[in-house]
């Protein structure tokens, strides 16, 4: 059953965004590349379900709870991401300024 939920996530998270992702017309397309990074994340969702939830649960009498140092450590990997993200808005330039606003 595992492999098949694999290829599920393979199909669902890879394999169609590729496809999507590869039609010019799709990627002109605002609906298009939605529904393409829709699917990935579909899919890493779909990955986690599947390694969280299922892959744990196979043995009976096993249960899982994340230990301290789990909990930090994606608290820290989530800390970094939005400092990239804040030093990456504040560096490029993706929201002009408004004029208006220094008057």
């Amino acid at each position: 059953p595992q492999s098949l939920l694999w290829w599920g996530e393979i199909i669902i998270g890879v394999i169609l965004p590729i496809i999507l992702l590869s039609m010019p017309k799709v990627r002109q397309s605002r609906n298009g590349v939605f529904s393409g990074a829709l699917l990935v994340v579909v899919g890493l969702i779909f990955n986690r379900f599947n390694v969280s939830l299922l892959a744990l649960a196979i043995r009976p009498g096993y249960s899982y709870f994340p230990s301290w140092m789990e909990i930090g450590i994606s608290a820290g990997i989530v800390s970094w991401g939005l400092l990239i993200i804040w030093i990456l808005y504040r560096v490029l330039p993706i929201a002009e300024e408004h004029k208006e606003a220094h008057a």
